[in-house]
């Protein structure tokens, strides 16, 4: 069974329960057996965050890897993310957090990497901070659905071919001369600094 936006029934109740169970927010109506909006953008964020065509339908594919156990987010703290302006513009993390996404990939990265530490060197960056640093008028830093990475005891050129292959359908830095960027917009994006 497929389900997308305006599904509704037994099916539906029970995606929003797995949803909800790998951490994902479904708003006050939670799993009220309607496929709308809030199950719609739950669902996006699980696909980005395990590399699945972010289209927002419960297919086969979205439907196996939601299966499986949950992820827990284990290895990544708030801390690690916060904005490297020190609080001199804003509180340090975007209104709503880091998105459950980008920490479910970053999750898989480390696992995929032989759980070798995934160090954060830039994760979240306010509107002034983004602008001193010289970051993209539209970066994902802004909206905490983006980090700058280090795997530890990983060569760069390598880590940048885990993260492109796990990443297919977000965005992936390559070339950084010691940083591998991932983000978990809605498209492809590929660059090399």
């Amino acid at each position: 069974m497929v389900m997308k936006k305006g599904s509704h029934g037994t099916e539906v109740r029970i995606l929003q329960k797995v949803l909800l169970d790998w951490g994902f927010d479904l708003g006050k109506w939670g799993d009220d057996g309607v496929f709308g909006k809030a199950t719609q953008k739950a669902l996006l964020g699980f696909q980005r965050g395990m590399g699945i065509l972010p289209d927002g339908i419960a297919g086969p594919q979205t439907m196996d890897k939601l299966q499986e156990d949950p992820l827990r987010i284990t290895h990544f703290r708030d801390v690690e993310f916060y904005c490297h302006c020190l609080r001199r513009y804003c509180k340090g993390l975007p209104k709503d957090g880091i998105d459950l996404s980008l920490l479910l990939l970053l999750e898989r990265i480390r696992s995929a990497a032989g759980d070798l530490p995934v160090i954060i060197t830039s994760g979240y960056r306010c509107p002034v901070w983004n602008r001193k640093t010289g970051g993209a008028l539209l970066s994902q830093h802004l909206y905490g659905r983006a980090a700058d990475i280090i795997i530890r005891g990983m060569a760069v050129e390598d880590a940048n071919v885990l993260c492109d292959e796990l990443n297919p359908y977000g965005g992936v830095g390559l070339g950084g001369e010691n940083i591998t960027h991932v983000d978990v917009r809605s498209r492809r994006a590929r660059w090399r600094y």
